[in-house]
């Protein structure tokens, strides 16, 4: 493992705790694990230069495409394109979850 991966995975695990502490209150363990897992992703994700991921990057998830979409909803972390509140991630409709700054810059860019 080079030393660029192994930072990379260092502060994707970090990202991953930090929202499945912040979501604790709304997520049971299953839900939890599923959104430190899907974050994790993201942030390895984003370190490779892609925005975003889709629940097929992840790897063998035991759920349903719907039922990750559902439980990143009620994770209180994840926000729509439309209802975005500040939200620190974005689920948009084809199931791309975004963090924030980069789903305003891929709307920017689009305009």
């Amino acid at each position: 493992m080079s030393l660029d991966t192994a930072l990379a995975d260092g502060l994707a695990a970090r990202a991953a705790v930090w929202v499945r502490d912040d979501a604790r209150a709304t997520l049971g363990a299953q839900g939890l694990a599923l959104l430190a897992r899907s974050v994790r992703a993201l942030a390895l994700a984003t370190g490779k230069g892609h925005v975003c991921i889709r629940f097929e990057d992840l790897e063998q998830e035991p759920c349903s495409a719907e039922d990750w979409q559902e439980t990143l909803h009620a994770s209180g972390v994840v926000g729509t394109p439309s209802a975005r509140n500040g939200l620190p991630f974005v689920l948009d409709r084809d199931a791309r979850l975004y963090l924030h700054r980069h789903f305003d810059y891929e709307c920017r860019l689009a305009q």
